[in-house]
């Protein structure tokens, strides 16, 4: 299967109070097209940043590109303007944000949010098809609806409108194109903004803990509704997620990243039964396992590090109950252990 994205050793840095920090250090990861790639870890450990870098919504000013490159499609994100990035972002990579109530515009109802997605798909679609020297067609306008205000859905885009909403298990797509985000239940609006990313139709659909604000029951709903999504229009997916638990459920592979670096990077099955670094295998020992009578959580001790001081060590070592002396003379290298199975510990090699 090919790649779709190819991050190779990418670092991204912040300015936080005066000082400089590395939230992303040497990241190399490949995602191969129509795969749902989970990425996990702490808070603070570099996997928003991750997503941000790539859909190109890193904050101007205080963050950017020390090194590396982001290729999708043989395109290196990371060196294009951002005029440039505006026709990859929607169209090509799409992203869930993890409050959809703060992610929506809060004075438009959710059909005109939704027009707006598809017209704007169109727009780019036709001004593709000029550049290429296609026979020229009407450019598709904007939506015709008033700024405030409930109003019907333009005829033009009605049926797919319908059948995005159909699409994330929306039944009653009159009612719900008629309302305002402050109308809707918190998986309602999860939904709704599914279907927004998805009518610009991307091949990357980007995941920020996308959960996180869910009921336990809601939250299984939104799940598997990406997994058919990703089934069905072979859609590629990076889910964003502190959520060991949550990865196990949809992801084909888990990558698990600690103060901005990859630790361990394997398919879900293989790091579930088989998990190699100290670090998963602490966050593993975290989960709750209501069918062990008497099984104790046993918390990783110690805190991240302070990401505004490089060292060239391990950063998990102070934390580590196998740390050796190599382990603070030289920063770990992914050692691929088993065939699509990589960690980053002197413990599997050298």
């Amino acid at each position: 299967m090919a790649s779709l994205l190819e991050v190779s050793d990418l670092t991204v840095n912040y300015n936080s109070r005066g000082s400089q920090l590395k939230a992303l250090n040497s990241v190399t990861l490949s995602v191969k097209s129509e795969e749902f790639l989970a990425v996990v870890g702490e808070s603070g450990c570099g996997k928003t940043t991750l997503g941000l870098s790539i859909i190109g919504l890193l904050p101007p000013g205080s963050a950017w590109f020390s090194s590396g490159s982001i290729a999708y499609k043989g395109v290196d994100l990371a060196s294009l303007r951002p005029k440039e990035m505006r026709n990859y972002r929607g169209s090509e990579i799409a992203m869930i944000f993890q409050e959809p109530l703060t992610s929506l515009n809060p004075l438009r109802t959710v059909g005109f949010q939704l027009v707006e997605a598809i017209k704007l798909r169109k727009s780019r679609r036709h001004k593709a098809d000029v550049e290429a020297g296609a026979r020229s067609r009407p450019l598709p306008g904007r939506p015709s609806m008033p700024s405030f205000g409930r109003a019907r859905i333009p005829d033009d885009v009605a049926e797919e409108v319908e059948a995005m909403l159909s699409l994330v298990r929306i039944a009653d797509a009159k009612d719900v194109v008629s309302r305002y985000p402050f109308e809707l239940s918190g998986g309602m609006r999860q939904r709704a903004m599914i279907a927004m990313a998805l009518a610009q139709q991307p091949a990357l659909l980007i995941a920020d803990e996308p959960t996180t604000a869910l009921d336990v029951t809601t939250q299984a709903q939104v799940l598997k509704l990406m997994k058919e999504i990703k089934d069905k229009l072979g859609t590629t997916i990076i889910l964003v997620t502190h959520d060991l638990a949550v990865a196990s459920q949809v992801a084909d592979r888990v990558i698990v990243m600690y103060a901005g670096r990859i630790v361990e990077d394997a398919g879900v099955f293989e790091l579930f039964s088989k998990p190699l670094h100290p670090y998963t295998q602490g966050l593993l020992s975290c989960i709750p396992k209501g069918d062990r009578k008497g099984s104790e959580l046993s918390p990783i001790p110690g805190s991240l590090p302070d990401l505004r001081f490089d060292v060239n060590a391990c950063r998990f070592q102070p934390r580590c109950k196998y740390a050796m002396k190599v382990c603070s003379e030289r920063v770990p290298p992914l050692f691929e252990v088993d065939e699509g199975h990589k960690v980053a510990c002197f413990l599997h090699g050298e």
